[in-house]
């Protein structure tokens, strides 16, 4: 887990360039840092294991390079020298610089040895490398675990590199008009020449609008777009700035029939075999435990892998609280803790209570967010940090695979509905009654308005906005399970939490780990059936039964459901002023983007005079953003689809 810089240009680009972007990401990878410079003309190269030898070894800071590539490392698998990056092929024909984790690499070093190939080191990287040597492009398939890399052909003056299947690890890019800027982080960007902090207004009201970000390639700063998930790309270093990308990963169509014994085998071995897999490292790791039945299950089946392997290793858990009632599941987290062997951590949730707080948050997050709730996590890595430990499993992508929002009842009511299972719609709609207390009326009232919304669009956003909204659709309607899955794990809710929990995690040096992200776990789910999904007014139907026998029996008939969520709304209460003042920034900040009426609406929030949602925070988090990073506000910045 790591970070990384590249700087490709067809003039030649100072080296002084790559030293600021690398130093933007040094939270990313404090176990040390790398850097390869590169001339496609001369085919005269350097490496090195830190800028500060370059005063010591070479007069190169103002000489002028085509290629440009910088590393940051987090040393989580072989700790020594061997793992250095970027790293060399044996014939130095080839240099690769990779941020994440091959999980299956020992299983790939295997399949390499016996087809010849010899290692100098014990490192993910060497076997990404030389995967990549024999198999070409086709390696990726062969991969399980989150990625973006590139690798440098010397030879050909080429550049190939790739994002895992859906986004773990993030890749951006920024062109100018001869050259081309490569980052993990969206601020490597912000500290090169001709840099520009500019809004992309489109962006920005799906954002104030709806909340949503990270469900295209564009980003809120116009110009700079991120690497689509499951997809590759390659540069032509003759033309610098022509980066190609096309689509990999190709998610499996194909359905099963499986009943629920056999499903419930099947998750599990698969799940089990996903946590062993994230439980390879060579430095301590730990659990994010909230107390909801994700990542539960993971603390439980890591204690149960543990015990399989005959090993007394005490995991552990990191979890966050609240006083207020409603948000605190110390409750569920103590069940979980009493079935478990585990060193238990806990970190109160307390307000940001000054503005450089918050900032530090924006500044790290790269983009602004919808909610607070990135607060929870941040607050929970920042725990694990410093309680020494480097790895943690969380539990991402379970709710969006297998149904576990709520929102996915009545999604499945439309299925069923539509296919004709009239008796299995009406015992649904009977179990809503009984377990969540929806009764006939509002599920009827529910259906209706979603099955409107499909067909006539209707925003009254403009009175808001000074921003207009483009043609891409945000906010969408789906008539089936997988559908909305499919939605929600390739454009909308997993984009934005592995946006937020890479940022949270490496903020503190800390590498995250899902294990419900399991390419092999996210097929075999969505290929099953609706009804293993829901089933009598319960969420996630195939994870409690599949891990009935390990989970505590109240997590396993929890019904409810909050996640890292914060009191946000008693933070606004009990903090008004702070909240206030940030709102009076805001009307200065963005002017030329929200309207007084929205900034109206936004105060009335802030002091209990409106039913409460996360509007003003929206409108207080942008305004940070802009102020943060300087952005530009105004003049229209719109960027095509």
């Amino acid at each position: 887990m790591c970070g990384f810089s590249a700087l490709y240009s067809t003039t030649g680009l100072e080296f002084k360039n790559l030293v600021k972007m690398n130093d933007a990401i040094s939270h990313r990878g404090p176990d040390g840092e790398g850097f390869y410079l590169f001339d496609t003309k001369n085919k005269v190269s350097h490496i090195m294991k830190s800028s500060s030898l370059v005063d010591d070894n070479y007069d190169i800071l103002n000489e002028k390079f085509s290629v440009l590539i910088g590393h940051r490392r987090l040393a989580i698998v072989d700790l020594s020298e061997s793992g250095f990056q970027p790293m060399e092929s044996d014939d130095k024909r080839y240099v690769i610089a990779f941020n994440g984790e091959i999980y299956n690499h020992h299983e790939l070093k295997e399949e390499l040895l016996k087809i010849g190939h010899t290692f100098n080191s014990n490192c993910d990287t060497e076997v990404l490398l030389k995967a990549y040597l024999e198999w070409g492009e086709s390696c990726l398939e062969k991969f399980n675990g989150m990625f973006a890399f590139q690798i440098l052909d010397t030879e050909l003056a080429c550049v190939f590199g790739a994002r895992d299947r859906f986004g773990v690890k993030p890749l951006y890019y920024w062109k100018t008009a001869s050259s081309l800027a490569l980052g993990s982080e969206i601020k490597q960007f912000t500290t090169l020449p001709h840099w520009q902090s500019k809004m992309n207004s489109s962006r920005v009201y799906d954002f104030l609008q709806y909340g949503q970000t990270d469900h295209t390639s564009q980003t809120l700063f116009a110009g700079v777009h991120q690497v689509p998930p499951g997809h590759k790309f390659k540069i032509d270093l003759n033309d610098a700035n022509n980066l190609v990308i096309s689509k990999w990963y190709f998610r499996p169509q194909a359905r099963v029939k499986d009943k629920l014994k056999e499903a419930t085998t099947k998750f599990h071995k698969l799940f089990k075999d996903s946590v062993r897999l994230r439980l390879q490292a060579d430095v301590p790791l730990g659990t994010g435990l909230s107390g909801g039945m994700d990542s539960s299950s993971i603390a439980c089946e890591i204690n149960a892998v543990l015990k399989g392997q005959g090993k007394d290793d005490l995991q552990k858990t990191f979890s966050a609280y609240t006083e207020v009632k409603k948000y605190d599941e110390r409750n569920y987290i103590n069940d979980v803790l009493e079935t478990i062997t585990a060193e238990s951590h806990f970190v109160e949730l307390i307000c940001p209570d000054k503005r450089s707080m918050l900032e530090e948050v924006v500044w790290h997050q790269d983009e602004p967010f919808g909610t607070t709730s990135i607060f929870a996590e941040w607050s929970v890595f920042k725990l694990a940090k410093s309680k020494n430990v480097k790895v943690t499993l969380d539990g991402h992508g379970a709710d969006e695979t297998l149904a576990g929002y709520h929102r996915f009842f009545f999604v499945y009511l439309i299925e069923l509905l539509k296919s004709g299972k009239i008796f299995s719609f009406f015992n649904e709609v009977k179990a809503l009654k009984k377990l969540h207390n929806y009764n006939g009326l509002r599920v009827v009232k529910t259906l209706l308005f979603l099955l409107k919304s499909a067909i006539f669009t209707s925003e009254k956003s403009n009175d808001w906005w000074k921003v207009s909204k483009d043609s891409i659709e945000v906010s969408k309607m789906h008539f089936s399970i997988l559908d909305e899955s499919n939605y929600e794990l390739f454009n909308t809710s997993v984009p934005m939490q592995l946006h937020w929990c890479d940022r949270d995690s490496m903020a503190h040096s800390v590498e995250s780990r899902a294990p419900f992200l399991d390419f092999r776990l996210v097929e075999y789910i969505l290929s099953c059936p609706s009804e293993l999904k829901i089933k009598e007014g319960k969420t996630k139907f195939l994870l409690r039964e599949s891990l009935k026998g390990i989970l505590p029996k109240t997590v396993y008939e929890r019904i409810s459901k909050i996640g890292f969520a914060t009191p946000e709304e008693n933070w606004m209460s009990d903090n008004q002023a702070l909240f206030l003042e940030l709102l009076e920034a805001a009307k200065l900040n963005l002017s030329s983007v929200v309207n007084p009426i929205a900034f109206e609406k936004a105060e009335n929030i802030i002091l209990g005079n409106s039913r409460y949602e996360g509007f003003a925070w929206r409108i207080i988090c942008l305004s940070i953003w802009v102020q943060v990073f300087n952005v530009e506000t105004g003049g229209e910045v719109v960027e095509s689809f």
